[in-house]
């Protein structure tokens, strides 16, 4: 994995600290009030069964802790888009791309937890931490080393007596594959899960055919292409549905 620092991901952060990455065995060392953006060389992809996993020490000196309420706060955020994908989170307000490191060592379900099971193709590494109470800011410092990128195998989405393994998909399968329930789309769009999906639930108030939306958690039918929803769960059958 290779990165390389860019700039400051938010103007108007008061950075009085900085990062630092040893050459010789590629831990990353953060110091003080820092938020910076990392490019990657090659995008990373995420999906369901991708995790971050990285080893995680914090230096607190108190010796310049100056009294009650002294802590720090260090996040590492994964975006798809420098903006911080900003224009997917306005819509998707359930899905995040940060996460507070707390352990000495990380293994972050990133692709399911956070990307929501979508595939995603990491581009951006954001590291920011905030200090409060300590006098210099940098006498609060964190290392970050061992990063890597795992995968699991993803489970089967139907189970041994023949059911979906996803409780938010009918029970059985439908022409060979799980289809999600009604108020749920497949992760990567539409409404059949393949290998990396699962159900998740359509952005409130969500559309129908050829009604507005701007992603495809926006539509019933999972499939938004040109701000607009795709045939495939019509209003009018899901008005006969809700009839009976």
């Amino acid at each position: 994995m290779v990165a390389t620092l860019i700039g400051d991901f938010a103007e108007n952060f008061n950075d009085t600290g900085g990062v630092i990455v040893s050459s010789l065995d590629s831990i990353v060392s953060v110091y003080g009030d820092t938020h910076k953006i990392f490019e990657l060389s090659q995008p990373i992809s995420f999906n369901k069964v991708t995790n971050l996993r990285f080893n995680f020490e914090r230096i607190q000196n108190s010796e310049f802790d100056v009294g009650d309420g002294s802590d720090s706060e260090f996040l590492i955020c994964l975006y798809e888009e420098r903006d911080g994908d900003l224009t997917r989170l306005i819509y998707a307000y359930d899905e995040s791309r940060c996460v507070i490191v707390t352990n000495d060592i990380m293994n972050i379900p990133f692709g399911g937890d956070y990307f929501l099971n979508t595939q995603a193709s990491v581009k951006y590494i954001v590291l920011k931490q905030s200090v409060n109470g300590f006098d210099p800011p940098r006498a609060v410092s964190v290392k970050i080393g061992d990063v890597q990128v795992t995968r699991a195998q993803a489970p089967s989405q139907i189970t041994d007596s023949g059911g979906c393994s996803d409780e938010n998909a009918e029970s059985f399968p439908i022409g060979g594959k799980c289809v999600c329930k009604f108020g749920h789309i497949a992760s990567n769009g539409g409404k059949q899960l393949n290998e990396f999906d699962s159900c998740v639930p359509c952005i409130a108030p969500f559309g129908y055919d050829g009604e507005t939306c701007y992603i495809n958690r926006s539509c019933a039918s999972g499939q938004c292409n040109s701000n607009k929803c795709l045939e495939g769960v019509s209003s009018k059958a899901i008005g006969s549905l809700h009839s009976h």
